[in-house]
């Protein structure tokens, strides 16, 4: 797992440090894999939970709170990188459909990627509010 995790975060880390130091790449497209990364590396760091419950199980030590934000934590990711997945191949289709009224930069992206954060927020939340956990007792 060590080295999964690893060649995620570097990956998804150095998508993030070219397109910040690479201005001649910040495309419509680029973004939206930008925030894919994004996504990917809030999986990837925050999302460990699921890890220590499945080498503790069936015992999960991390308690209540962190069994709830697991959740909303890998829904809300989740849900932002099939999202995003969605408006890169809306984007790809509008291109090829429409090739003259494209623009490589759109003022509506980050409205755009704003309201899919929240968008996933909203649909991980629920899950937050009824996940619960049974308290056993170890002798």
């Amino acid at each position: 797992m060590c080295v999964v995790i690893l060649t995620s975060v570097v990956g998804n880390v150095g998508v993030l440090v070219v397109f910040s130091l690479t201005p001649t790449i910040r495309s419509t497209l680029n973004c939206y894999l930008v925030n894919l990364a994004v996504a990917d590396l809030l999986i990837t760091t925050l999302c460990w939970p699921t890890i220590v419950s499945r080498i503790t199980s069936p015992l999960y030590v991390l308690g209540h709170f962190f069994c709830r934000l697991q959740v909303l934590v890998q829904g809300t990711c989740v849900n932002v990188s099939v999202l995003t997945l969605g408006a890169v191949a809306c984007n790809r289709a509008y291109a090829v459909l429409l090739p003259f009224q494209a623009h490589s930069a759109n003022p509506r992206l980050v409205p755009l990627l704003l309201s899919l954060w929240g968008l996933s927020f909203t649909l991980a939340f629920p899950g937050f509010l009824v996940r619960d956990t049974i308290v056993y007792k170890v002798s």
